[in-house]
C-alpha cells in the first residue's frame, strides 16, 4: 500500500516538474517577443507603402506598458497621422503619446482614456507636424487592469507651410 502512494506520488512530482519547466520555458519565450516588440527600432525604415511608414497591433501589459518605436525618420513641414484603435474590449484608463524630435525637444501630443463601447473612444487619429528632418523617438504609454492590444498606424500627410518657408 505504501509502495502504490510512493509510485503516485512520484508521478505526480515528476508530471509537476514537467508542466513547469514547459511554463517557464513559454513565458520566457513570450517575454523575449514581447521585448523586442516594445522596443521597436525603425533605422533606415522603410515605408510600408507610399504613405503608411508604421502600421500593427502591439500588445501592452496590464497595469501599465510602453511602446518605443525609435529612428522613425520624418521630413519637416509634413504633416503626419497617428491613428490608435483598442481592439480588445477592455478598457485603457490612460493612452498617452510623447514625441522627441531631431534635436531631443519633447512634445506632449496626446493623453485620453479609451473604451472599446462606446465607438467613439476606441479610436483616435492624431494629427502632428514636424519643423525638421530626421530621426524622431515617439512612445506609446498605457495604464489599464487588462492586458490590450492596440492598433498603431503611422501615416505622411500633406506637405505643410512649405509655401511660406524658405
Amino acid at each position: 500500500m505504501k509502495l502504490i502512494r510512493f509510485k503516485k506520488n512520484i508521478n505526480l512530482i515528476i508530471f509537476l516538474i514537467v508542466i513547469l519547466t514547459n511554463l517557464s520555458i513559454i513565458m520566457y519565450n513570450y517575454s523575449f517577443d514581447h521585448e523586442k516588440i516594445q522596443k521597436a527600432d525603425l533605422k533606415n525604415s522603410e515605408k510600408v507603402n507610399n504613405s503608411k511608414l508604421l502600421i500593427g497591433v502591439f500588445t501592452f501589459l496590464a497595469p501599465n506598458d510602453m511602446l518605443i518605436i525609435n529612428n522613425l525618420s520624418l521630413e519637416e513641414c509634413y504633416l503626419y497621422y497617428i491613428f490608435i484603435e483598442l481592439i480588445t474590449p477592455y478598457n485603457v484608463s490612460t493612452m498617452r503619446i510623447r514625441i522627441w524630435d531631431s534635436v531631443n525637444c519633447k512634445y506632449e501630443i496626446f493623453e485620453s482614456e479609451m473604451f472599446f463601447e462606446p465607438d467613439y473612444g476606441r479610436y483616435f487619429e492624431i494629427p502632428f507636424g514636424t519643423a525638421l528632418t530626421g530621426n524622431y523617438r515617439i512612445e506609446f504609454y498605457i495604464e489599464t487592469v487588462s492586458n490590450v492590444n492596440i492598433l498603431i498606424n503611422i501615416e505622411i500627410g500633406p506637405k505643410c507651410l512649405h509655401d511660406k518657408l524658405d
